[in-house]
């Protein structure tokens, strides 16, 4: 087929000295549209043919259980010390037959999934923080799943642990001096900022 099932093909071997041939089919490719039952049909090319038909052969697609074989992240995000804000995009990357269904779950937070709906925090195999907070802080473990078996990859901590430092008066300044000015006529430019951050 052209629309991405696998292909097959056909080889007539001869064996010399008796006439006989056998007919051999080639699956290229694994899927499951090929499951079923197969007959092989021999016909006389003769006014009056005669018909051999073998006994019906199960051809069983293969199965296998999932397994998690990589992540895909930007390799400069250390998912133990996030900026707050950051955009924050993690895939969990799996195999198996048929294909598993990937999702990811938090550590102690039954209500992940439904939440992960609602803040479309995780698409799939896709876990996405638009802008990581602390709340936000935990274990999420990738989840690969298919009709043959269920596998769990390793625990991953994100944690936001640095801030950008911000800036805030402690009242509104009346009147701006420069520093010549200051220097030059003797005006108490003393004013209190405060910084909020943690020290990276």
């Amino acid at each position: 087929y052209s629309h991405g099932f696998p292909q097959y093909s056909f080889d007539v071997i001869y064996e010399d000295g008796d006439g006989q041939a056998s007919v051999l089919v080639n699956i290229s490719s694994n899927c499951i549209e090929w499951e079923g039952t197969y007959q092989c049909i021999v016909r006389e090319k003769t006014p009056d043919p005669t018909t051999w038909t073998t006994e019906p052969e199960y051809l069983k697609y293969p199965t296998g259980t999932p397994k998690i074989t990589g992540y895909k992240y930007d390799r400069n995000l250390y998912i133990d010390s996030i900026i707050n804000g950051s955009d924050v995009l993690y895939e969990c990357i799996a195999t198996g037959i048929p294909k598993p269904n990937i999702t990811w779950i938090k550590i102690g937070d039954e209500q992940f999934r439904n939440i992960q709906k609602e803040h479309s925090h995780s698409q799939g195999p896709l876990l996405h923080f638009p802008s990581m907070t602390e709340a936000d802080n935990g274990y999420y473990i990738c989840i690969a799943e298919n009709s043959v078996g269920r596998i769990e990859g390793h625990w991953k901590r994100f944690e936001v642990s640095r801030y950008k430092p911000t800036m805030k008066y402690d009242s509104v300044p009346i009147r701006t001096y420069t520093e010549k000015q200051i220097l030059n006529d003797g005006v108490d430019g003393k004013m209190e900022v405060l910084v909020h951050g943690k020290i990276t």
